[in-house]
């Protein structure tokens, strides 16, 4: 065996599953960008005749109380050509939609007793990703703003009604952790329709 191998195998399969979920999150939380009001240079003047949502996101966007709707607002710095800015607001707004669906989902799946098994070996978070994949698909934009110093804010929207079609597709999920997923998500829609 050459040293180079033997250098490969004694990285433990730990070590490497480690490092790759640590690569994973950060690629993520970078893609995603922050959580909450979008970033950027929201002073008054760069922000002066924006929609409510740009700020406050889902909670003030004015239809989301009535239907129930889990939102995201992405946004971009100023200079990017408006194409890519539109493209990277929307990634980021369905990003941070998709980051809180999957820790309410791991949470969710670790405190049900049919499911919490999954968590030794990685299972909760795969469900949890494919499950804010399944719920990316069925987010919409529903509003674009572009600032004066051409920074672009995006908002888009999960209707509760798609989320559960997408819990319904996971098949692998026993019906406990369906209710558990439900439960735990409910708070993230907006409006008072039980989930």
């Amino acid at each position: 065996m050459s040293r180079r191998n033997a250098v490969k195998s004694d990285v433990s399969w730990s070590a490497r599953r480690g490092w790759t979920a640590l690569a994973a999150l950060a690629l993520g939380l970078a893609c995603a960008g922050p959580t909450g009001p979008a970033p950027g240079n929201r002073s008054p003047a760069n922000t002066a005749g924006a929609p409510p949502w740009v700020h406050g996101g889902c909670g003030v966007y004015p239809e989301a109380e009535a239907v129930g709707r889990l939102c995201g607002v992405g946004s971009t710095e100023p200079g990017a050509p408006p194409a890519l800015a539109r493209e990277t607001a929307n990634a980021r707004a369905r990003g941070e939609l998709s980051l809180r669906l999957q820790e309410r989902t791991v949470a969710a799946l670790a405190r049900t007793p049919a499911t919490s098994a999954w968590v030794e070996d990685g299972r909760d978070v795969q469900v949890a990703r494919r499950l804010a994949d399944l719920a990316q698909a069925a987010t919409r934009q529903v509003d674009t703003w572009i600032g004066p110093d051409d920074s672009v804010f995006t908002l888009v929207v999960l209707e509760r009604p798609d989320f559960r079609a997408a819990v319904a597709r996971l098949s692998e999920l026993p019906p406990a952790a369906r209710r558990a997923i439900l439960r735990e998500t409910a708070a993230l829609f907006v409006g008072n329709a039980s989930p």
